[in-house]
């Protein structure tokens, strides 16, 4: 957030209201007002790029949730609430949870915390054909930031490459598999896509004649 955005907010907070874009009339509201970073403050006040002013406006009660990775106990009851939400959204019924899958999501480095957690529970709802979840993780993907601080691959000769670890992968690659993951689980009905995907109808169709994948999803 700008620094100029951060006076504003911390006059709102101060005085308790605010005037509509547009409007001239000071508008009062009353709210309990919740913040999350994953930003270290006390260095961004030290560096002058956030305010101390609303920094300890802000910070009445404090809460600190550690990485997924250091509260690995959590990912049982996370499948569970995360699994029911999914199936809810994609109308699927994959209830169940292998053992080895529970145990390969429990070894894993959850470098992108919850979010990484339910895109890759999502990914295998979507591709599951029972109601048990069935999920591989790459034994090489199981320490994510230690393989990302790892010394560079050595120069690739020749015609061949190897494949890409999914964080190498370019942002049109994720989204073109997930568009055609998405369709595939709603058998090519647009409409439905795109409530989960959370895109027009004609964006939809533009991502799926850049992609590629009209002719499959008539």
């Amino acid at each position: 957030m700008e620094i100029n955005l951060q006076a504003k907010i911390l006059r709102v907070i101060q005085e308790k209201e605010f005037q509509r874009v547009g409007g001239s009339a000071n508008l009062q509201f009353n709210a309990r007002i919740i913040a999350a970073t994953n930003r270290d403050l006390e260095s961004m006040i030290r560096e002058g790029s956030f305010r101390e002013d609303l920094y300890y406006r802000l910070r009445v009660v404090e809460l600190t949730i550690k990485p997924l990775r250091e509260r690995k106990e959590d990912i049982p009851d996370l499948v569970d609430h995360l699994l029911a939400r999914i199936n809810n959204e994609l109308r699927r019924n994959v209830n169940k949870v292998s053992t080895e899958t529970m145990d390969s999501l429990i070894a894993y480095n959850w470098h992108g915390n919850v979010r990484e957690l339910e895109n890759l529970l999502m990914a295998g709802v979507m591709r599951s054909t029972s109601d048990t979840l069935q999920l591989e993780i790459p034994q090489q993907t199981l320490q994510l930031s230690e393989a990302i601080a790892s010394k560079p691959e050595s120069p690739i000769t020749g015609n061949s490459r190897p494949a890409p670890h999914f964080w190498e992968r370019t942002l049109a690659d994720v989204e073109k598999e997930h568009i055609s993951a998405v369709l595939t689980a709603v058998r090519g009905h647009l409409g439905r896509a795109c409530e989960i995907l959370g895109v027009t109808r004609p964006t939809l169709r533009k991502k799926m004649l850049d992609y590629q994948l009209k002719d499959s999803f008539k």
